[in-house]
């Protein structure tokens, strides 16, 4: 019954490769393996609940990898999960609890006493009250480190050892678990946050000690753990841009050697962010990688010169292929581990679509088994939904044209209009109001006013520059009249003479402008309208302009150009934006943002090598937007810059 990464290279069967491979299996309805497999591990416990890292011939390995505990009890809850087994589990409860209460041995060794002051002192904050230093992850062998990859899975093995104790109706040993999980994930999260500070990176660390990029095993934040909202959107977004940058110059340049597809599984990560076209396009060139290609498989490491003699692990591996499975069965339907949601068709392609229609069939999910088919008729996408699935407690959830729209409960066909038939709403010429909605990354998209210029039906192949406009805190709410107050939603209309896709977005009620939803509005903008992707920019007003400033120094990729009005900021992060062209206004005696904080800014950029340009309007108070927007040349100025 042992699963092992491999035949020809390892002769021992690890719970690491197992629990991806158990997930793998159960999602092919592959159950009779995947049971064995854990039983058969479940009887190799050591006595007081910890969880061998391997088992070979030689019995349980002792080495302490502090991952093990929280895959195992993963196993089971996903075979409980895909089986309501209630005698499986029940079977295997007693080390399940042991293994959950080793883990809490783990966790108060790095909060008692002895360690208290030692894990208090600077630099080592993050240590406190998450799993020891160990050697689970391949590059911390040389030396144990407190590896984050750890930690996520012990997050989701607390989790898991809640449910399986309420499905057992082990109520009060349930509640203890519940807390130990909530107190464990309040300080993760804190320990996230403090090592990121230390080290000054804007994307999640792999361990506390190093700080180091490793997006690869960053992965389980979203699957198992499901905790990405433990870390701000601006530092997902950062990790996986970095990643999808870093693995492009494989495409372009020889200044690299090899990689191991355990990366596939950033493929899922991308989707989960709603870049289904990065998915998509990362997929292609793993499967571009496959060798020999008739093998439809991966080594363990993959070398930039397929003939070049090196290590290549063993091949097939069972572990990668898992990576491979889960990512692609993503594309289908995947569970959204954070609130236990069904998401569809996440990655299926409008091309697919249109060569006829698309359907799933006998796909395993937590919530039984799933089938649907989508089609499209003239502007209507039709989704039909095949008997057998239980209500997701999060919800079903149909991703489309960049959004995700809940189907109604007990609902076994749902419609959609298609994009044409959103775009046939839209005025040239004319604002048009724009309701929130839910995008395929799971946030709410801001509400806003569009305005298309004249001649943007008339011209179908042309892209068109974007101004999004930011306004201050005193248009908050949802009034989205009161939006049109000042600056371009006020006077766009009588410029036909302005060739912008011109965009003004309403913040919340008390709330601000989080760098997060103007990128993932940009997203859902581009995937929607004809926008020069090398042409947009961003001008604000008072908390606008900050915002304008956040935004551009928190996704430096997303802008072309800012023009923030009587604005302050981070000066510490205007490195990011050395290069960005900047024209900036403020009004000499503003005292609601006081002319030094702005200024601030503009002399940070010029240190950083900037070329700013800055209009001081002496004797204006904090209304420097009317002369701002009255500045000429201003508009023009914009037109004219283009991101390379």
């Amino acid at each position: 019954p042992a699963l092992q990464p491999g035949t020809r290279s390892y002769a021992r069967s690890w719970v690491r490769d197992g629990a991806m491979m158990v997930a793998g299996l159960l999602r092919l309805g592959e159950v009779d393996a995947a049971r064995d497999f854990t039983t058969w591990y479940a009887g190799h416990l050591f006595a007081n609940g910890k969880v061998p890292c391997c088992v070979d011939a030689r019995g349980a390995d002792p080495v302490a990898e502090n991952d093990s505990h929280g895959q195992f009890i993963y196993s089971v809850a996903e075979l409980w999960r895909h089986t309501q087994d209630r005698a499986l589990i029940k079977r295997l409860w007693p080390q399940v609890d042991a293994a959950a209460r080793y883990m809490e041995q783990l966790r108060q060794s790095e909060r008692i006493a002895a360690n208290d002051p030692i894990n208090r002192q600077p630099g080592r904050e993050g240590f406190w009250g998450t799993m020891p230093a160990s050697i689970s992850h391949e590059g911390y062998s040389a030396k144990p480190m407190h590896s984050h990859w750890d930690n996520f899975w012990a997050l989701a093995g607390w989790r898991d050892a809640v449910q399986l104790a309420r499905a057992l109706g082990h109520t009060a040993r349930a509640d203890v678990l519940a807390s130990q999980h909530a107190e464990f994930r309040r300080e993760l999260g804190q320990s996230l946050a403090t090592t990121m500070a230390r080290h000054q990176i804007d994307h999640l660390p792999g361990a506390v000690e190093l700080g180091d990029f490793d997006p690869t095993s960053s992965t389980m934040i979203f699957s198992p753990a499901g905790a990405e909202d433990l870390v701000p959107r601006v530092v997902l977004d950062a990790t996986w841009q970095r990643w999808w940058d870093e693995a492009q110059r494989r495409l372009h340049s020889t200044a690299w050697d090899d990689y191991t597809p355990y990366e596939l599984r950033s493929v899922s990560a991308l989707r989960r962010l709603g870049h289904s076209g990065r998915a998509h396009a990362m997929l292609d060139f793993f499967h571009a990688d496959q060798r020999p290609a008739g093998w439809l498989q991966w080594a363990e490491v993959v070398g930039r010169q397929p003939r070049q003699p090196r290590f290549i692990g063993d091949m097939p591996h069972a572990w990668v292929s898992s990576d491979y499975m889960r990512s692609a069965l993503d594309l289908l339907a995947y569970e959204r581990d954070s609130d236990q949601a069904l998401v569809l068709a996440a990655g299926v392609l409008p091309a697919w679509l249109a060569q006829g229609p698309v359907g799933v069939e006998g796909l395993r999910t937590a919530f039984g088994p799933l089938g649907y088919s989508l089609r499209l008729d003239g502007d209507r996408l039709h989704l039909a939904l095949r008997p057998g699935l239980a209500p997701p407690p999060g919800g079903l959830w149909l991703f489309w044209q960049g959004r995700l729209h809940r189907v109604p409960a007990g609902q076994t066909s749902f419609q959609l209009p298609t994009q044409a038939a959103n775009m046939q709403a839209a005025q040239a010429g004319r604002q048009v109001a724009q309701a929130p909605v839910v995008l395929a990354n799971g946030q709410a998209m801001l509400p806003h006013w569009l305005y298309l210029p004249p001649g943007y039906h008339a011209e179908p192949q042309r892209r068109w520059p974007l101004l999004v406009f930011l306004h201050g805190s005193g248009e908050r709410g949802h009034d989205l009249q009161a939006v049109k107050a000042h600056g371009p939603p006020k006077f766009i209309e009588q410029r036909p003479d302005l060739p912008f896709i011109v965009v003004s977005p309403q913040a919340p009620a008390g709330g601000t402008w989080e760098p997060a939803a103007l990128h993932a509005l940009l997203q859902q903008l581009q995937q929607t309208w004809r926008i020069d992707a090398s042409r947009v920019s961003a001008t604000g007003l008072s908390m606008g302009g900050r915002g304008v400033w956040d935004w551009a120094m928190a996704y430096p990729q997303d802008l072309a150009a800012i023009a923030p009005v009587c604005a302050d900021g981070d000066v510490q992060r205007v490195r990011r934006i050395a290069q960005l062209p900047v024209w900036a206004f403020h009004g000499a005696v503003d005292d609601v943002v006081p002319l030094a904080g702005h200024q601030a800014l503009i002399d940070a950029q010029r240190a950083a090598g900037g070329q700013p340009r800055w209009t001081v309007y002496p004797g204006v108070g904090h209304d420097a937007w009317t002369p701002a927007y009255a500045e000429p040349g201003l508009f023009d100025w914009l037109l004219a810059q283009q991101r390379r």
